[in-house]
């Protein structure tokens, strides 16, 4: 929605004021006022003299206003006696004849006044966003109907974004409004939580509230339930899942009761894992009865930052939208600089402020106040931002500017307690100069005891005036009051301690860095928030470095740590580089069970997907040595993934061999993960490769398994496994069945490690119909989604496979060659690779180079090829590329390697590629070495299978090379060669299978020349 030509006639707002006797109490501006004249009350007194009088219909216990009041500092009772004092003092009021707050021992307290509530109105400076705020507003109306969504409203800083979430939250009803921290210092969720806080907040939601203890969401909301470690489970895979799940259940109750707008302001700042929960929740929201309004700024949203890919993933769900705010037109420019200064601008004056300001508020206001005090900078505001800001900084009163520096260091929001201790004062001492700056328009007083700046950008520009050694030393004095703050309950806040300690390390905290860096990963973890467990435990490592050697053991761990977390929350790549920097420090110091650990992670989760990686093999097999008898289910994981290699290098002993003991010492420790992996790597490796009955068995017992354990990844990949193995006995509806069912275990667990596998699956079903137009794109989104899957052959194993049938078929066969060439090159001693390559080349036409693969491939010789679920494909490419050439010697062997299997059908791998029934490898290699009859059973059952399927680039196929098979026999059937070629064109021309119809054609001239 355009933002540049607005109209504004948004009403002055009212603002409530609490009338007892002759006071007013002015929540807004958080002053008391008696008879005109402000009375002196410091923050926290004024937020319980506010509290006890929006409670003035009860008695409020002791515990509920300290909790209120003080909700960011841990405090005694004494903290509250001195608070009531103040008030009563300044009241004038006393306990023994009290006209206000009365008291009742073990009750609480009660405002016992009359209280009368005005409505003032007040200036009202929103200007230039009505259709926007009316957007909203209609999308309210939606929500409360059952038609819920996410909002995501994104701009430049100072554009408006939080002050349009503002107005429109002014005039909704169960408003929760949350803010993301800027860095690293809040827990993780920050948002989340106090949304969820907030929901649960209202007497009227005590079922909600009661309803965490011994939920997944106790991880989140300790207060409600204890300090305790995480609740039982909290290491189970599908943990965070669980989370999940329990948020978006919670919400839904909520919403249910009566419709919630909430609000999660700055996600440019969010954390990984917050990012990760709002992507959840958007599946659903179009169902709901609650509204998501996010803000964000669109410069930051920009890849590689998190929240680019976000907002790629929740704007496919319905209900969800992203609102751009521009900047305001003259209009509304001259508006606010009226109400701002006071005068009128004049046409020139306003002409240079829009252009100046490109009709952004926070740089008007910025002029407007330069302006006010006869001051104008000089040059385009939107160049020396900082500038401006900086400007108004100077011309603040010196103790006023001290104080503000130091609240920088601490946040956009900041709590008075931790500020006061940072300034060596008391919060009294602050009151005056921070009444100063919210005078001057640089902080707004939030929840109790709590001010926030105006914007972000006065914030970061207050920060940028100090020096290094300076905003060291106050991050320093920051952590160690946190510390002393919680020492009873840090965890929720070992996050915030940690991050000052971290910016403080270079100047005498490293260690202090260090070890709360941990702390706070472990914290993490706990609270399933993966993303930043891994973030803390790089932090721990990068603090180390300010304490020089010696520190190698717990570095490894720290990157062991890292790796666990990076793995769980499915970024592979990098845990398995984490993984390996850990093993070369295992090495170093000969420690077998870190090496262990460092070399399973470096293989990652997956099985080498027919590839010996020589490389992971070294790793393994040291690690086998080093580790001993230590850690059955670490030397049986070991053991396993030196099965599926020896099954990738062909060698079916040793890999049986390494499958049995490892499978035996699985089921002896009785660790479920570990017993899953077996049972996996007998799915895809040995009997499981060829044997699609065996595949399915196994598959569906590691299923099992994996459910029973709570681990998402592995169920789901053994239920792919169970697809590829329907594939293989060619049942599309068993395999549809199954991947419809992973289809919405994917999508709704958030299941990366596994999406890549699913849209090959349906690329690769799209192959078999002929629709290539629809199956290119999706085979260009599965490269893409296999970008994030580590794996020696990732460049050629994601969309490519999918992509190179659709080449071949369209007589374009030579455009791939060349990456299938190059992973050949990288595995020269591996003859899996040789087999595609010599198919591109063959139907490329570079007849000789593909002979030459052909002929290097026997002297290696096929008994190397992989034991796995690639090795009937494989057979099946190399086939195939010898009866394009018309030359079968070198891969003869292959048919008695075929022939067992000749009722199934040759899937690569995790159904990256469809070769279609093993009778029609049959039939190529026996008619091209002169076994007619055999050719014809092979090829007939071949067609029938393909017409079976109903797939047209089968049948054409079938067709084109049966009809090549009869015309090179000594005596030519005309008839049915040509019946052949006629029926191959029919099912290749309505799908533009170009390979089929230039072989037919030439065929047809080589007969008409014979």
């Amino acid at each position: 929605m355009s933002e540049g030509r607005q109209r504004d006639d948004v009403p002055a707002r009212e603002e409530s004021i609490l009338a007892f006797e002759d006071f007013e109490l002015h929540e807004a501006t958080r002053t008391l006022v008696r008879g005109g004249d402000v009375v002196a009350l410091t923050a926290r007194p004024f937020a319980l003299l506010a509290f006890l009088c929006r409670n003035r219909h009860r008695f409020v216990a002791k515990d509920e206003l300290i909790e209120h009041v003080w909700s960011d500092v841990a405090v005694s009772d004494a903290s509250l006696f001195t608070a009531v004092r103040e008030v009563r003092r300044a009241l004038g009021d006393s306990a023994s004849h009290s006209r206000f707050i009365q008291t009742r021992r073990r009750d609480g307290y009660r405002f016992v006044a009359d209280v009368a509530v005005l409505e003032r109105r007040v200036e009202n400076d929103f200007v230039g966003r009505r259709d926007v705020l009316a957007a909203l507003v209609a999308d309210a109306h939606r929500a409360a109907d059952g038609h819920g969504g996410i909002v995501l409203v994104a701009g430049e800083p100072g554009i408006g974004k939080s002050r349009l979430v503002e107005e429109f939250a002014a005039g909704q009803r169960d408003v929760s409004r949350a803010w993301c921290w800027e860095g690293d210092g809040a827990p993780p969720y920050w948002p989340w939580i106090r949304l969820l806080r907030a929901l649960c907040d209202d007497p009227r939601d005590a079922p909600l509230r009661d309803s965490i203890a011994g939920s997944p969401l106790a991880v989140l909301l300790t207060e409600w339930t204890t300090d305790a470690p995480p609740i039982e489970g909290h290491e189970r895979p599908d943990a965070r899942f669980r989370l999940f799940d329990a948020v978006r259940d919670l919400l839904a109750r909520a919403a249910a009761a009566r419709p919630r707008v909430l609000v999660i302001e700055d996600l440019h700042w969010a954390d990984t894992s917050t990012l990760h929960l709002l992507e959840f929740v958007a599946h659903e929201a179009a169902r709901e009865r609650w509204l998501l309004v996010g803000t964000y700024r669109d410069a930051e949203a920009a890849p590689p930052h998190p929240l680019a890919e976000t907002l790629g993933r929740v704007q496919r769900n319905a209900g969800v939208r992203v609102e751009p705010l521009g900047g305001l037109d003259e209009a509304s420019v001259a508006r606010l600089w009226s109400r701002w200064t006071g005068a009128t601008p004049d046409v020139s004056q306003l002409r240079d402020t829009c252009a100046r300001t490109g009709g952004n508020p926070l740089w008007i206001r910025a002029l407007c106040g330069l302006a006010a005090e006869d001051a104008s900078p000089s040059g385009r505001v939107h160049a020396p931002v900082r500038e401006v800001l900086e400007a108004l900084a100077r011309r603040l009163a010196p103790r006023t500017r001290e104080v503000l520096e130091r609240a920088a260091v601490l946040g956009v929001e900041v709590s008075l307690a931790r500020l006061a201790v940072v300034c060596e004062t008391d919060e009294r001492d602050l009151d005056p100069a921070l009444r100063d700056a919210q005078r001057r328009g640089f902080v707004v007083p939030c929840a109790p005891g709590r001010i926030r700046f105006v914007h972000a950008l006065i914030q970061e520009s207050l920060v940028a005036n100090l020096s290094h050694a300076e905003s060291a030393a106050l991050h320093a004095r920051a952590a160690h009051a946190l510390v002393a703050f919680h020492r009873t309950r840090a965890g929720p806040h070992l996050s915030e301690i940690a991050d000052h300690f971290c910016r403080a390390a270079a100047h005498g905290e490293a260690r202090n860095a260090a070890d709360y860096s941990r702390r706070a990963c472990e914290w993490a973890l706990g609270r399933l928030a993966y993303d930043e467990a891994a973030a803390h435990a790089r932090r721990a490592g990068a603090a180390l470095e300010h304490l020089g050697g010696g520190h190698e053991r717990e570095r490894c761990d720290l990157l062991l740590a890292e790796a666990d977390a990076l793995a769980r929350g499915g970024r592979l790549a990098e845990s398995i580089v984490a993984s390996r920097r850990a093993g070369e420090i295992a090495r170093t110091h000969d420690d077998g069970l870190r090496l262990a650990r460092a070399a399973v992670g470096s293989v990652g989760r997956l099985l080498p997907m027919g590839v010996l990686d020589a490389d992971e093999v070294d790793l393994l097999g040291e690690a086998l040595r080093r580790l001993g008898d230590r850690s059955p289910a670490m030397r049986a994981e070991l053991l396993l993934r030196l099965s599926a290699h020896a099954s990738a290098a062909g060698d079916p002993a040793t890999s049986a061999a390494r499958l049995a003991d490892g499978a035996q010492l699985a089921f002896e420790c009785g660790d479920a993960r570990v017993q899953a992996l077996a049972l996996r790597t007998q799915a895809y490796n040995q009997a499981g490769g060829v044997d699609p009955l065996a595949r399915i068995d196994a598959a569906t017992r590691a299923f099992e398994r994996a459910e029973a354990s709570g681990d998402p990844e592995t169920a789901a990949m053994s239920l792919f496994l169970r697809v590829t193995g329907s594939l293989v006995r060619g049942d599309l509806e068993a395999a549809d069945r199954d991947a419809r069912e992973l289809e919405r275990r994917v999508e709704r667990q958030r299941l990366l490690e596994v999406e890549p596998f699913l849209l090959g699956h349906r690329a690769t079903r799209l192959v078999m119909q002929g629709r290539y137009a629809e199956a290119e794109p999706l085979a260009i989104e599965t490269a893409r989604a296999g970008e994030r899957i580590r794996s020696p052959v990732g460049s050629t194993y994601f969309g490519i496979p999918q992509l190179a049938d659709i080449r071949r078929a369209q007589g374009r066969a030579a455009e791939l060659a060349g990456p299938f060439a190059e992973a050949a090159n990288r595995f020269p001693d591996q003859v899996a690779f040789l087999g595609p390559v010599a198919l591109l080349l063959a139907d490329a036409g570079e007849r000789e180079r593909a002979r030459a693969l052909l002929r290097r491939a026997a002297q290696m010789g096929f008994d190397r090829l992989p034991v796995d679920a690639n090795r009937l494909a494989l057979i099946a490419m190399f086939a195939e590329a010898a009866a394009s050439l018309g030359d079968v010697e070198p891969v003869a062997p292959l048919y008695e390697m075929a022939l067992p299997h000749a009722d199934l059908y040759a899937v690569a791998g995790h159904a990256q590629a469809f070769l279609g029934p093993v009778s029609f490898s049959l039939g190529l290699l026996a008619g091209h070495a002169g076994r007619d009859e055999s050719a014809d059973a092979h090829l007939a059952d071949a067609l029938e299978r393909a017409e079976r399927l109903d797939s047209p680039p089968l049948v054409a196929r079938t067709c084109w090379h049966w009809a090549q098979v009869l015309a090179r026999r000594s005596r030519v059937d005309r008839a049915r060669v040509e019946a052949l070629l006629h029926r191959a064109a029919a099912a290749a021309e309505p799908i533009g299978m170009q390979l089929v119809l230039d072989g037919v054609r030439r065929e047809r001239e080589r007969l008409a020349a014979r």
